[in-house]
């Protein structure tokens, strides 16, 4: 029985050990090598895609109609896809 207490209180100790490298030092094992790739990427303030510049076009939605509370969330489905014929409308890809 005393070695089955010694052999838990040893894993467990070691799995603390493991956690707190993990998620307090930032130490972890790495066992995929690949290099990450990616189809975007930035030089200085321009966001390119494919090689070509992306221009960042977006629109901030809120829960409320404009002029109204937020909290009131009076805003119905209707009105959600209209704007987003708007948006869409627009050209906004954000």
């Amino acid at each position: 029985m005393k070695k089955f207490l010694m052999i838990v209180v040893a894993v467990i100790l070691v799995l603390l050990a493991l956690d707190y490298a993990y998620f307090h030092m930032g130490i972890y094992l790495d066992f995929d090598q690949d290099e990450p790739t990616s189809f975007m990427k930035v030089e200085g303030e321009t966001i390119y895609k494919d090689g070509v510049p992306f221009e960042i076009r977006g629109v901030n939605m809120g829960s409320g109609i404009p002029g109204d509370w937020s909290t009131d969330f009076a805003v119905d489905k209707e009105t959600y896809l209209r704007w987003f014929g708007y948006i869409q409308k627009m050209g906004a890809n954000t």
